[in-house]
């Protein structure tokens, strides 16, 4: 037997390959070396379904994984993409779209003097990268010649039209996502083998980490901060460096216990609009159970996805899409230096209560934010406050009058329980008569169900 070691650090392994396999690998070889047969699949789409192979435990490394055989080199002018959307065949007819973290390189000769006598063997480098594959748990999902009928769908980014060719697929399952590996080669022209990877989960999307002490400064100066948190692809996990953007989230909410954040959740536009707001939505939700763990009070959490409604800039290209994907901090504190500000500056301060729905009784978390109103009160005895409630446009008039009078009313009980006196506390009831949006979302109606406490002297 002879021994190929494979450079990678990732990979550290030697691949066995037999004496009669290696009688096969020669310049003008088009036999394909690595035996294994590529996976037949089932159903009438003819498309692979990457969910019935087996998730592989085993530290696949960094991207992109593979480094080229000994002898061999990547060429200069390597494709590396933030972002990407790629072409996938499977049997010939059939064609599906992947999009994620895009690597994409030619594969040549070394111009070392000591690999000079030696000429290029495609049939090697195939070999070579199939085995490191599988040894990494992969599956081959294709191999034959490059379907000519959808040769014009590929977007070849290594010239300026595809070229025929043999092609072999792989894939390797991660817990954090698909890897998918795919060989060009046996070209009549050039010699070369084509490496490709592109991997679906998160891998360096993240535009920057934000440490506590920047997000503060931002806060400071714009009263809000975006961050780019990941999460596995179309999915609302988060991956690794996404949750340890969230833990930093959190560690700045435990160094000034007064922030309270109102969180928007953005996508890019890869989907449909409905697909993309659930998927927003679904982060936030993510975002905030984690920070949850992490003992961060439920009543300082809220927020909204707003899918690809919202868009920084247009999703033309990689670097805009992962622009789009973000999720912005809008600081909505309700402690009693927040308050004593908003009251200072706007004369009210705007606060948003959540009650049991359709009743006027405090949902427990919120207890804390009426104590916050009380040492405003108790730490200024000369401040009169009217407090205000109002709700959304569901329902009747009278009903939304009323409850939104009982609601000022249960926060006015709140604050005498407290040792408040009566003197300093009104209340008033606006129903819906009174919103700050138009009633014609969820997330507005979300706006509008609020109470106010007005500063009177």
């Amino acid at each position: 037997m002879i021994c190929i070691k494979i450079t990678s650090p990732a990979i550290r392994l030697l691949v066995l390959v037999t004496v009669v396999d290696m009688l096969s690998f020669s310049c003008t070889s088009k036999q394909h070396v690595d035996s294994g047969q590529a996976t037949q699949w089932t159903g009438d789409s003819n498309i692979a379904k990457p969910d019935s192979i087996a998730i592989s435990m085993a530290d696949i490394g960094k991207f992109p994984y593979i480094t080229p055989p000994e002898g061999y080199i990547y060429d200069r002018y390597a494709k590396n993409r933030n972002f990407a959307e790629n072409f996938h065949f499977y049997r010939d007819s059939s064609i599906v779209t992947a999009g994620g973290k895009y690597f994409r390189v030619p594969v040549l000769k070394s111009g070392d003097l000591k690999y000079r006598k030696d000429t290029f063997s495609d049939s090697l480098v195939v070999a070579y990268y199939g085995n490191a594959i599988r040894q990494l748990g992969g599956v081959e999902v294709y191999a034959g010649d490059k379907p000519l009928k959808m040769l014009d769908m590929i977007d070849d980014d290594l010239g300026n039209q595809p070229v025929a060719g043999s092609y072999r697929q792989f894939i390797i399952r991660t817990p954090a996502g698909n890897a998918w590996f795919r060989l060009e080669y046996d070209y009549d022209s050039v010699r070369q083998v084509v490496y490709s990877v592109l991997f679906e989960g998160s891998v360096d999307e993240q535009v920057f980490f934000m440490p506590a002490g920047i997000m503060r400064i931002a806060l400071e100066r714009n009263g809000k901060v975006v961050l780019y948190v990941n999460f596995n692809k179309d999915q609302s996990i988060l991956a690794p460096d996404g949750d340890a953007q969230v833990k930093e989230i959190a560690r700045l909410m435990q160094m000034d216990t007064g922030l309270r954040f109102f969180m928007e959740a953005h996508t890019d536009s890869l989907g449909t609009p409905e697909r993309d707001k659930r998927l927003s939505t679904d982060r936030v939700n993510t975002v905030i159970k984690r920070l949850e763990s992490l003992g961060i009070k439920k009543y300082r959490l809220d927020g909204t996805g707003f899918g690809s409604e919202r868009s920084l800039v247009l999703s033309d290209y990689d670097e805009n899409k992962s622009k789009n994907r973000r999720i912005e901090l809008i600081r909505t504190d309700i402690n009693e230096t927040g308050l004593r500000e908003a009251l200072n500056k706007d004369g009210k301060a705007v606060l948003h209560i959540r009650f049991e729905t359709g009743k006027a009784a405090l949902r427990p978390e919120e207890h804390e934010i009426v104590e916050e109103i009380a040492k405003l009160l108790n730490n200024d005895e000369t401040l009169y406050l009217s407090i205000e409630g109002h709700t959304d446009d569901v329902g009747s008039s009278d009903s939304n009058n009323k409850l939104s009078l009982e609601r000022a009313g249960t926060i006015r009980n709140e604050l005498l329980d407290m040792g408040i006196a009566a003197k300093r506390l009104r209340i008033a009831g606006y129903g819906s008569m009174r919103p700050v949006v138009m009633n014609s979302s969820a997330e507005n109606r979300a706006k509008n169900r609020r109470v106010e406490i007005v500063k009177i002297r």
